[in-house]
């Protein structure tokens, strides 16, 4: 900037410029509940999962919360303990119980 130039007053009212404004098609927007599932390899909140522990065994728990980003879900256990468990160690009980014919 040139010291010839002549400093503006910071207006917070101002229009921003178009490379500093939000895109209003992404403002708010969250992805289909389908398009997170399948995301997360078809595990949604409310299913029954196993859980692998780090005692390295499986327990059953129900997913609360899933988190696409992070690749994790909040499983709450039979005892009614809640933890963050990551999707590689979640196993869905729904795709792995196969109908008795």
């Amino acid at each position: 900037m040139c010291a010839e130039e002549e400093k503006e007053e910071f207006n917070p009212f101002a229009p921003k410029p178009a490379c500093l404004r939000a895109s209003r098609k992404r403002r708010g927007r969250k992805p289909p509940l389908s398009a997170m599932a399948a995301k997360m390899g078809g595990v949604s909140e409310g299913d029954d999962v196993l859980a692998r522990w780090s005692d390295g065994l499986l327990y059953l728990g129900n997913v609360k919360r899933v988190d696409g980003v992070k690749q994790c879900c909040l499983v709450r256990f039979e005892d009614n303990s809640e933890f963050w468990v990551l999707r590689k160690d979640i196993h869905s009980c729904k795709n792995s119980i196969a109908p008795l014919s």
